[in-house]
């Protein structure tokens, strides 16, 4: 599952919206596609009550979801079926694996960024917040990623700055978290459950290209891979160089975003 993890890490970095998808099954995704996801997100933004730190079982579908208890008797909307089956090297084995299992068993997973005003118009940082959605049922989200960062560290140090990354299910239940400690040449990111490190991604210094080497322990199992420049497709590559996966990002452009805030 540790590839998924940092698809769903790249997937999140710095842009507008980002699609990762598995290499077997592919989605084209158009403007009016877009569209109704953008509407989607406005529709469940304010979604988030508070939940009971438990799972339960979900056997209505073609392998098992996972679903969090709200503990105010509100009833969500259910969650979208999974799209990979918990068998093989997916299925989870641990107490860990079990917890990143609703969000990871997820062949498509986008990454959407709401607009922040602050940022757009006076250049002000403000902390990053993200909704991730299963790319085939894309109106109910089934995770967020929220930043924590110092609001001195975000003015001063912009894309350099340390910080904290929490990604949750949608009722709000951390999975997981990302930490990048602040960096000037070369980057790190560590992967944590539970405060126990399950993963790190080095960034490797390069002129123009992208490139990060993903760890589990001391052992490398992945890498990441980006031409450089405008290309924004990260292709995730095993140590004998098989692709495990892609991470796409897209920008719709400004006209586009501002003319469907006006239309809302």
């Amino acid at each position: 599952m540790m590839n998924q993890i940092a698809a769903t890490v790249f997937g999140g970095g710095g842009g507008c919206r980002g699609y990762a998808n598995s290499t077997n099954d592919h989605q084209v995704l158009s403007r009016e596609w877009f569209v109704k996801l953008w509407l989607a997100d406005e529709k469940n933004a304010s979604y988030r009550p508070t939940t009971k730190n438990r799972y339960v079982r979900n056997v209505g579908t073609t392998s098992t979801a996972y679903a969090s208890v709200p503990e105010d008797g509100f009833t969500p909307t259910p969650l979208p079926p999974l799209t990979q089956s918990a068998i093989g090297v997916l299925e989870p084995t641990t107490p860990q694996e079990y917890k990143v299992a609703p969000l990871l068993l997820r062949s498509n997973l986008l990454i959407t960024r709401d607009i922040e005003w602050a940022n757009l118009m006076l250049g002000f940082e403000q902390e990053n917040r993200y909704a991730v959605v299963d790319a085939y049922y894309p109106q109910a989200p089934v995770g967020f990623i929220s930043e924590q960062s110092n609001v001195i560290a975000r003015q001063i140090l912009r894309t350099r700055r340390p910080f904290i990354a929490k990604i949750t299910d949608s009722m709000g239940n951390e999975l997981f978290r990302v930490r990048r400690p602040f960096w000037w040449i070369t980057s790190t990111i560590f992967a944590e459950i539970d405060g126990k490190e399950i993963g790190v991604v080095h960034r490797r210094w390069h002129l123009w290209r992208r490139v990060y080497d993903l760890y589990l322990g001391n052992k490398q199992f992945a890498v990441v891979e980006n031409p450089g420049f405008w290309n924004w497709t990260f292709t995730l590559k095993d140590i004998d160089g098989n692709v495990l996966a892609e991470i796409d990002r897209d920008w719709r452009g400004f006209g586009f975003e501002v003319g469907l805030l006006i239309a809302v």
